[in-house]
């Protein structure tokens, strides 16, 4: 795992030619990758229960499971998983004399390792400009999210946008070897929001990754209203 020198240290390396703002997001990434590269080691899953006790999760159809949707607080955004996620929070310093981001993630794993779901959201030092500052600080996202594990994109880098909202994103699917030579494949969508960076990653085994369960796992993402954290003043009549 990359800690937050580290980090700063590969920020500083790979600039890709953009401003300040894109390496703020291009780093975010780094620390996403990492972390899954160390996901190769098995890890506990709790699959959701109706009733009485149910086979793990990779020993049974994820999709025939019950899916539970989660809504983290403070993110801002609901998603679905076969399992309960662990969260895990990194702070890092891409930029000097900026305050650190904070990188928080939530992590699903079938308890043979075979497959995780990961969605994370960070906040950007400043709002990206229009339109063209939204695109290289997507594409900024991409580049991150492959260039730390050497990955290896296997299609065209496609332009999406939430359903029924005008959030911009960015899907893509790599390709990449963990350090015992075994190779993954990682289909990704990363969405900007304002400030607000959200990027959800389904990994899988190469040979045999299972594309519906991604598309649950993807398509049940959506960026949701803050909730107040005072009710509402009532009106004087």
């Amino acid at each position: 795992m990359l800690n937050e020198n580290e980090n700063s240290m590969i920020c500083q390396r790979y600039n890709f030619g953009f401003t300040r703002l894109q390496r703020s997001t291009i780093c975010g990434g780094f620390i996403l990758v990492a972390l899954l590269v160390m996901l190769s080691a098995p890890s506990p899953a709790i699959a959701w229960q109706e009733t009485g006790d149910r086979p793990a999760a990779e020993e049974e159809d994820l999709l025939q499971l019950r899916w539970a949707k989660m809504n983290p607080t403070g993110a801002r955004a609901v998603f679905e998983m076969p399992m309960m996620p662990r969260f895990v929070e990194r702070t890092f310093t891409p930029v000097r004399g900026k305050p650190p981001i904070k990188v928080r993630m939530h992590i699903g794993t079938t308890k043979n390792g075979a497959y995780s779901f990961v969605f994370n959201y960070s906040d950007l030092h400043e709002r990206p400009r229009g339109r063209g500052g939204v695109d290289k600080t997507l594409e900024g996202a991409v580049q991150a999210s492959i260039v730390n594990v050497n990955g290896q994109i296997v299609n065209e880098v496609e332009v999406i946008k939430l359903p029924k909202q005008n959030v911009p994103g960015r899907q893509f699917v790599f390709v990449f070897s963990d350090k015992n030579g075994n190779e993954y494949i990682v289909i990704s969508r990363v969405f900007l929001k304002g400030r607000r960076q959200y990027q959800l990653s389904a990994i899988g085994p190469r040979k045999d990754f299972d594309e519906q369960v991604a598309s649950r796992f993807l398509n049940s993402f959506n960026a949701v209203r803050p909730k107040p954290d005072m009710p509402p003043v009532p009106k004087i009549r």
